[in-house]
């Protein structure tokens, strides 16, 4: 699942495939404003959740003009709102974050394994093992903070 009307999707197809992709992608647009999703969201849900919500998070924290009580009556920030707004900022990017690295195709960190894929070797393996439990510990992590702050969330 991509962006619509990426221009990788089209960098090597022939002129009749990419009149064809041109016309998936409308089709995509269509659905989208029709139903708020399109099929290709349907079948990649997670990759849609970790492409679409961290970048709706970043734009709350650039943009956002207030912030939740639960942040403004702490003791430690004394009533002072650009203290609170920091980090009410600071919380936004770390759940955006911690989505984002959730999910290989969208994590920010890449993390190659330096074993050597055909070998299978027990030593890639336990990478590969961390690797995912990595990944896992962020989306635990990453939707707890989310659920916490969900009522939240609006501006």
């Amino acid at each position: 699942m991509g962006k619509i009307f990426d221009k990788s999707n089209y960098d090597r197809l022939s002129p009749f495939e990419a009149v064809q992709r041109f016309a998936t992608d409308i089709r995509h647009c269509v659905q989208r404003i029709r139903y708020g999703f399109c099929n290709e969201d349907v079948w990649g849900m997670r990759t849609w959740f970790c492409r679409v919500v961290p970048d709706m998070l970043d734009t709350l924290r650039k943009y956002h003009h207030s912030v939740p009580d639960k942040i403004i009556n702490q003791a430690r920030f004394g009533g002072s709102v650009a203290e609170a707004s920091a980090e009410w900022e600071r919380i936004l990017k770390k759940i955006a974050f911690l989505i984002r690295e959730s999910d290989e195709a969208t994590a920010e960190r890449k993390i190659e394994n330096p074993y050597d894929l055909r070998t299978q070797t027990e030593a890639h393996l336990r990478f590969e093992k961390r690797k995912l439990a990595y990944r896992e510990k962020c989306r635990q992590e990453g939707m707890r903070l989310f659920m916490y702050w969900f009522n939240d969330l609006w501006d």
